[in-house]
């Protein structure tokens, strides 16, 4: 017993005088405080400019985001990663539910320990430390400051979808995409109405539009209301600017929403009628299809 509790103590004996973070090795301490509490980034992606506080997380990056190398495969969802340990947290974090980053001012509980520290920030010490030059915006961390500067005033969105001409900001964005327009995967139900969503954000709106009623963000153009900044500039870009971005890989069509693109994939390409008229035998691609005919067949 004196020896685990001698060998724990040797393991970690070098302690964080900032936060309670302790390390092996006085490397270690060195590398999370310039990370964690300085907030250097040194390591600069030649590709993207995204930055990084260590050599080893740049190179992985590189390798997984750029050259597309990811030979650690997830047995249980088939997502690849780039590194070991990148498929360890995926793991963790994602299959076994683990949320081992408890926050201890409230009963928060996170995967990531930088996604605790940036609740912390933003719900406890409400820091927004990285403001941006060009407009009123400020964030909490750097990287999410470089990426609004890239995407909003620079107009720069490096990953493209291969199916359409739709450009994202970040991976994750564009791999979101993908799976809701073109893979029409949606594992998210709505336990009020039935209705599904490929991901948890767009159910949460939903809800909070179809209800509870609530939208917050109001269109200055037009006097619509919307209950998220995203569905206000998705409107914006569609409507009073005539953008279309989501076009049909199968025909010339095209389309202000990706959900306009899946409805049209669903009832032109795929010939599907999930919408059943109550009265009548007739079926419909689209919701908006039947409320027509309900409206002009049946006077509803």
């Amino acid at each position: 017993m004196h020896f685990a509790r001698a060998h724990a103590t040797y393991k970690r004996k070098f302690q964080c005088t900032e936060c309670d973070s302790a390390f092996q090795s006085h490397w270690n301490l060195k590398m999370h405080f310039s990370a964690v509490h300085e907030q250097r980034r040194d390591h600069k992606c030649n590709q993207c400019k995204k930055t990084f506080s260590q050599m080893s997380n740049l190179r992985t990056h590189v390798k997984g985001v750029h050259e597309k190398k990811r030979d650690h495969i997830c047995g249980q969802c088939g997502k690849g990663h780039a590194s070991s340990r990148s498929l360890q947290i995926h793991v963790s974090v994602v299959h076994e539910k683990k949320r081992e980053h408890q926050c201890s001012q409230c009963d928060k509980a996170f995967g990531f320990r930088n996604t605790l520290r940036t609740h912390i920030k933003l719900v406890h010490e409400k820091r927004r430390d990285y403001k941006c030059q060009q407009c009123d915006t400020s964030y909490s961390q750097a990287q999410v400051l470089q990426r609004h500067i890239e995407a909003v005033h620079e107009k720069k969105r490096n990953y493209k979808c291969e199916f359409c001409d739709t450009t994202c900001v970040q991976l994750g964005n564009l791999q979101t995409h993908i799976k809701a327009v073109h893979k029409r995967q949606r594992d998210y139900e709505c336990q009020v109405c039935g209705s599904t969503f490929a991901h948890l954000s767009s159910l949460k709106t939903h809800f909070e539009s179809v209800h509870e009623g609530r939208r917050r963000h109001k269109c200055d153009l037009c006097d619509v209301n919307f209950v998220s900044s995203f569905k206000l500039k998705e409107h914006v870009r569609a409507v009073h600017e005539g953008t279309k971005n989501y076009k049909c890989q199968h025909c010339d069509a095209a389309f202000g929403y990706s959900g306009s693109l899946s409805n049209h994939l669903k009832a032109v390409h795929d010939r599907r009628k999930d919408h059943q008229c109550g009265l009548c035998s007739s079926a419909f691609g689209q919701a908006s299809n039947l409320k027509r005919h309900l409206r002009k067949v049946h006077e509803l």
